[in-house]
């Protein structure tokens, strides 16, 4: 278990790629995978606009239900 979530947090905040020897930059950097990346973007999103992500699948969810009781299924 212990290894899988080193994995998970290798992948997630990437592999650490040093800057070169001879380089006047002391830093190097954290090279995400395109999945890291993507699940990244999708945070950010939800975190920036969590209220009107709820609101439409509720009310997408509600339209649903409607349209199914319309018809008898429900």
């Amino acid at each position: 278990m212990k290894k899988l979530l080193e994995q998970i947090k290798t992948w997630w905040i990437g592999t650490y790629i040093p800057e070169p020897p001879n380089s006047p930059l002391v830093f190097g950097i954290h090279q995400k995978h395109w999945t890291s990346k993507l699940a990244h973007n999708l945070w950010n999103f939800y975190l920036e606009h969590w209220k009107w992500v709820w609101s439409t699948a509720l009310g997408c969810g509600t339209f649903y239900l409607g349209i199914l009781r319309l018809n008898g299924c429900y």
